[in-house]
C-alpha cells in the first residue's frame, strides 16, 4: 500500500513540475489591434513569444502624461529565418489614426525612434514574422522608452 501512495504522490509531484506553453504563447491572445495588451508605464520590457509562424503580438501605450513624448521602441527577435516585422500606428482620436508603418533594421533586431505622441494619442506595436517557418515558441523582446 505504502509502495502505491509513493508512486501516486511521484506521478503528482511529476504533473505539478512539467513544465508547459506560456499563456502568453497562445494564438488568439493580443492578435489584434482592439485586442492588444496594454503597456502600463513608458519605460516597459516584455520577454514573449510567437506561438507559431502565423502569430501576431499587438501592445498599446496611451500617452496620459499631460505633455508630448517621444517614444522609441525596439525588437530583439530570435536569429531565426524568417525575418522579424516590428510595425506601428498612432491612433490620435477615435476617427484619426496612421497606417500601419514598419521600423527599421536588420533581420533580427527592428528599431522605432524619435515618434512624437501627443497627450491622449495611443502608440499600438505589431510583432510577427516576415515570412514561414516551422519553428514554435518564438522568442522575442519588446522594449519600450517613452519621455
Amino acid at each position: 500500500m505504502k509502495i502505491k501512495k509513493m508512486f501516486m504522490l511521484l506521478i503528482c509531484m511529476t504533473m505539478l513540475l512539467t513544465f508547459s506553453n506560456s499563456a502568453y504563447a497562445i494564438s488568439g491572445n493580443w492578435d489584434t489591434q482592439d485586442t492588444a495588451a496594454v503597456l502600463q508605464t513608458s519605460n516597459e520590457v516584455r520577454n514573449l513569444w510567437l506561438s507559431e509562424e502565423a502569430d501576431e503580438d499587438w501592445f498599446q501605450y496611451t500617452n496620459t502624461t499631460g505633455s508630448n513624448q517621444f517614444v522609441y521602441a525596439s525588437l530583439d527577435g530570435t536569429n531565426i529565418d524568417p525575418a522579424w516585422n516590428l510595425s506601428f500606428k498612432i491612433k490620435y482620436s477615435r476617427s484619426v489614426e496612421t497606417n500601419l508603418l514598419q521600423g527599421t533594421g536588420g533581420r533580427y533586431s527592428k528599431t522605432i525612434s524619435n515618434i512624437l505622441l501627443p497627450h491622449g494619442a495611443t502608440i499600438f506595436y505589431k510583432i510577427n514574422l516576415a515570412g514561414s517557418t516551422h519553428a514554435t515558441d518564438i522568442n522575442y523582446k519588446l522594449t519600450q522608452h517613452a519621455n
